[in-house]
């Protein structure tokens, strides 16, 4: 079970990088629309948020104990659901689903782990 959690939580910031990444490099592939000042001060704030997440997460998964492993896991939790919520505001479905369906999964293998 706690491989699982490690192999979704890999997946949700590499995801998640992924997505910065890509709104950096070629913005109209996340948000749909004319590039302006503003799109690019945004994208570079959720890269900035979003890498180190990304890279201290992984680095817990290989050395920390799981009691990190777990807080890091149910912040990357969180903020996929606030990135959820904002996707309802843009009305983008791919953007709804996406974060909502990744917490949905790992919430419950984070409480198996709790219990053990």
């Amino acid at each position: 079970m706690l491989s699982t959690l490690y192999a979704i939580t890999i997946i949700n910031v590499l995801v998640a990088a992924g997505f910065a990444i890509g709104g950096l490099v070629r913005p109209s592939s996340v948000a749909p629309g004319q590039q302006t000042e503003a799109s690019l001060v945004f994208a570079f704030c959720t890269f900035a948020r979003t890498i180190p997440v990304a890279l201290v997460t992984i680095a817990a998964i290989l050395w920390a104990p799981v009691v990190v492993v777990l807080w890091l896991s149910a912040l990357a939790g969180l903020i996929q659901l606030f990135d959820g919520y904002v996707g309802t505001q843009m009305k983008n479905s791919r953007t709804t689903w996406g974060p909502i369906v990744t917490v949905c999964c790992s919430q419950p293998i984070r409480d198996v782990v709790i219990d053990l």
